[in-house]
């Protein structure tokens, strides 16, 4: 298709369609009475230029005549619109419409209301002839409550109707929302939903969604519909990995000690599974001295560097093959690598409880020596009490004195924040479960995020995705994964191997400062300590402040006085507590194990191998508790200096 195409203003193909534009003005401005499919062409040409969407080579006299014309044209498009469509020729017009314009055609209808000039009967015979239109009228939502009843009993009986429901409520993807008419009850989606289920074989990347669909205003799902759905994806599941059509690879941790081992711990892959194996004179000499911080932070890296935990979820982790996947806007993202991290990180944990075992020992130790450790900060903080459970008793029991132990854990670290004191009277008098988003830490500007709303929102998009395609250069294609990484890796590359359609935005990023050319030619990074900074903003979504020297501080202040950045005083970063809301509640996720309420409230299934991985679960978040929370009085100290 030649013709002009609005799609977004971050589209790649607008230079095309911008150079288009000129042609076609001068190929269809003198003509009269144009064809629908000319005039939502031309339609197309305005959204360009309403969203100044521009080409470098136009001068503001050029802009203001293209302008200027674009008035004309759209004069004549909603005289056009107006006299035309009624309900007579609405289903003959929009049988001529090329398919690209459909969403256009009933834009400009809703736009112009030209909807009241079309009846009932005329819109259902399009519906009819062209079900899947049903999409692109959902979109508008003057449309959608004219023709609140027949587009519902048309919906009824619309085979796609539980996919579009489920498309604009819960998928994470909401390129354009969908209304629906408010004559569609919630008892009526909830049918259309159930018989979605009942089909033979539906989309299972919808039957996922009703899983671990959330409710909301708009949609409500009992609990039977909900297990209806994990049903069907079972089923579903096992007919699709049984079959023909897919090849499965198996993945997998071994770990093991090995005596005579000289490194600290040996990584290695073999048949896609991850083989690690730990010196065992390191391990138990880790475990004599009981060093938590040792064993979690520097050995098994459950936190980073900064102090940040490992075993969150990435989005930048996930392969394209994962990113495509449908996912509900309720579930945690779980890709390959986080499974990796989540098995790596339990094995590690049931190894150390294997080897506690054999002495006689348990993990209480550990942590009591901790706590310990970190009442040397403060003398109030020796007060600092948390019961753990004996290993003589069933892990499912361990859980449930666990849980109220670590709330209590938290709770008492608030205090110490909030008033210099631990008093357990006041502690008993709140018995609200705890909010992980709400737990202060006990340094100022601890974390800082960047704010996407503003120029580094596009500098992260440019510097570091792969999709920018500015690191796409003769002899390098293939060999770095974004711009910042080809800048920083290599210091000679001459301009000139850019292509022309990057010059412009890399000019840009010249003006800004953010990049020279020196004088052989070659493209530098101006500000290596400004870049690498914004690359930690961008690996991780956020950055602890006071892990890093002066002249990085420096930096980050800047960029928090030009509002680029903003800072936060929390004891966990934001993805740090949906990791800890997805193991423990339903706060924010409706696919996570829920542990405090499945074992708090008797909902857990008995089953010993089951509940020993729920108990290292809860043990794990504990061990990461206690990190988290010396990184911040280490922190406290730091920042005072």
């Amino acid at each position: 298709m030649r013709r002009i195409q609005f799609f977004s203003t971050q589209d790649f193909a607008s230079g095309h369609h911008l150079k288009e534009l000129e042609n076609r003005f001068a190929e269809m401005g003198g003509k009269e009475n144009l064809e629908i499919n000319d005039q939502l062409e031309l339609y197309n040409a305005k959204l360009y230029l309403d969203h100044e969407m521009y080409l470098n080579t136009w001068d503001e006299k050029k802009i203001k005549e293209l302008k200027d014309k674009t008035e004309i044209y759209w004069k004549n498009i909603k005289k056009a619109f107006l006299t035309i469509v009624n309900s007579e020729s609405l289903f003959n017009l929009f049988d001529q419409l090329d398919f690209h314009y459909r969403n256009h055609f009933w834009e400009i209808i809703d736009q112009l209301k030209v909807y009241k000039a079309i009846s009932n009967d005329a819109l259902l015979k399009v519906l009819e002839s062209k079900p899947k239109e049903i999409k692109n009228i959902l979109k508008q939502p003057r449309i959608v409550t004219a023709f609140s009843t027949t587009i519902r009993d048309f919906l009824l009986t619309h085979p796609d109707c539980a996919e579009l429901l489920l498309e604009t409520e819960q998928s994470e993807d909401k390129k354009q929302k969908l209304n629906f008419p408010k004559s569609l009850t919630n008892g009526d989606k909830e049918k259309i939903i159930c018989d979605y289920l009942d089909l033979e074989k539906p989309n299972l990347n919808f039957v996922s969604l009703i899983e671990f669909a959330k409710d909301s205003p708009e949609l409500k799902l009992s609990d039977k519909t909900r297990l209806k759905a994990k049903r069907k994806h079972k089923k579903l599941s096992e007919i699709f990995f049984n079959s023909n059509l897919v090849t499965t690879q198996v993945y997998g941790i071994d770990i093991s000690t090995v005596e005579e081992q000289e490194k600290e711990v040996v990584y290695r892959y073999e048949d896609n599974i991850l083989q690690v194996s730990y010196n065992y004179s390191l391990l138990k000499s880790l475990l004599d001295a009981e060093d938590l911080s040792m064993l979690f932070h520097d050995l098994f890296h459950f936190t980073d560097e900064q102090g940040l935990i490992t075993l969150i979820s990435k989005k930048s982790e996930s392969s394209t093959l994962e990113s495509i996947f449908m996912r509900s806007q309720n579930e945690y993202h779980i890709n390959m690598a986080f499974r990796r991290k989540d098995m790596l990180s339990l094995y590690q944990l049931f190894l150390l409880q294997t080897l506690l075992e054999k002495e006689h020992r348990s993990f209480s130790k550990l942590i009591d020596k901790h706590l310990s450790k970190i009442s040397n900060a403060d003398d109030e903080l020796k007060k600092l009490h948390f019961d753990l459970p004996s290993e003589k008793i069933k892990d499912e029991e361990k859980i449930r004195i666990i849980a109220p132990s670590l709330e209590s854990l938290l709770n008492q670290y608030q205090l110490f924040i909030n008033d210099d004191e631990i008093d357990f009277e006041l502690l008993s008098m709140s018995s609200k479960p705890i909010s992980f988003s709400g737990l202060k830490s006990n340094v100022q500007s601890k974390y800082i995020y960047p704010n996407l709303e503003t120029e580094i929102g596009d500098l992260f998009y440019l510097f570091f995705s792969d999709q920018s395609m500015l690191h796409y250069i003769k002899p390098y294609e293939d060999e770095y994964d974004n711009f910042y990484l080809l800048l920083a890796n290599e210091d000679n590359i001459p301009f000139e191997n850019f292509e022309d359609y990057m010059k412009p935005q890399i000019n840009k990023l010249i003006e800004e400062g953010h990049l020279y050319i020196d004088d052989q030619n070659f493209l530098k990074i101006k500000n290596e300590i400004k870049l690498f900074v914004f690359y930690k903003l961008h690996e991780n979504g956020v950055i602890s402040y006071w892990h890093f020297p002066p002249q990085f501080r420096k930096e980050l202040d800047n960029l928090i006085n030009d509002e680029w950045c903003y800072p936060a005083s929390t004891l966990f970063t934001k993805s740090e507590v949906t990791y800890l809301n997805y193991y423990l509640n339903k706060k924010e996720f409706t696919n996570g194990p829920d542990l405090r309420n499945k074992y708090l409230h008797g909902a857990n299934i008995p089953n010993d191998e089951s509940s020993n991985m729920d108990y290292l679960t809860y043990l794990r978040i504990v061990i990461l508790c206690l990190l988290k929370i010396e990184d911040d009085l280490i922190l406290a100290e730091e920042a005072k200096q």
